[in-house]
């Protein structure tokens, strides 16, 4: 049997996922993706973006909540990863969810987002 390899547009739904659409967020990994749910504004970030301050050793030694771009000894295009994070902040989330530390909800969400994206941009 020959496995399925298609393209995800990132015009359509998420196969499978209904209401999720893909967000290409290259930077940490060429062919990193983003979903997100427009219905409730939640946001699945992988390691474009973490809700865990990774990219110092004192953060990630104790596990200090805070934003963070993803952990950069494993990031292959930092620009591209800034641009990501940068577009991520105009979904305006009210959850962003990411591969590391715990999910940040709230009205506060966005403007976390935003706020970090102009530090790091």
């Amino acid at each position: 049997m020959k496995p399925v390899v298609q393209a995800l547009d990132p015009d359509q739904e998420a196969p499978g996922l209904p209401g999720w659409k893909c967000i290409p967020t290259p930077g940490h990994t060429p062919g990193h993706m983003s979903l997100f749910r427009t219905s409730d504004r939640v946001l699945i970030t992988g390691d474009a973006v973490v809700t865990i301050e990774l990219n110092s050793l004192w953060g990630f030694l104790r596990h200090r909540n805070g934003l963070s771009g993803p952990p950069w000894y494993t990031t292959w295009n930092r620009s591209a990863a800034r641009e990501s994070i940068a577009m991520l902040a105009t979904l305006e989330p009210t959850v962003l969810a990411s591969g590391h530390g715990h999910p940040q909800i709230g009205e506060g969400t966005s403007r976390t987002l935003r706020d970090f994206a102009e530090r790091v941009g």
